[in-house]
């Protein structure tokens, strides 16, 4: 078996898909992770005070962010495939607590008010 070196050398350089992190797109995760709270903020600011839509957003749409972007960071620091749907689960726990809050506060800015009657 006669193999050219710079053959040999180019296939043991070739990563591994399932050990390979993948690159990590910052202005998709930016746009999802601030998404629900800009969102928010308009729907509040040009909706009539007594629409629930900003209600919506935050629940809805903090939950959606949420979960893309805990997905996103887990697919970014796991190693192997178990870890990374172990650390996706987990981080989208975490990241939809974080959307939800951040879109609170942009309630908050909003100027929303809460009528619990």
């Amino acid at each position: 078996m006669n193999r050219d070196p710079k053959e040999t050398q180019a296939t043991l350089d070739m990563p591994n898909p399932l050990t390979s992190t993948p690159r990590f797109n910052w202005p998709v995760f930016c746009c999802v992770l601030l998404s629900p709270p800009l969102l928010t903020i308009l729907a509040v600011r040009f909706l009539s005070k007594s629409s629930d839509a900003p209600l919506y957003l935050v629940l809805l749409g903090g939950g959606i962010a949420g979960i893309i972007s805990g997905v996103i960071l887990g697919r970014r620091v796991g190693k192997t495939p178990a870890a990374r749907a172990v650390f996706a689960i987990l981080l989208a726990l975490v990241m939809i607590v974080v959307c939800i809050s951040m879109s609170c506060f942009g309630c908050l800015v909003g100027g929303y008010h809460l009528n619990i009657h």
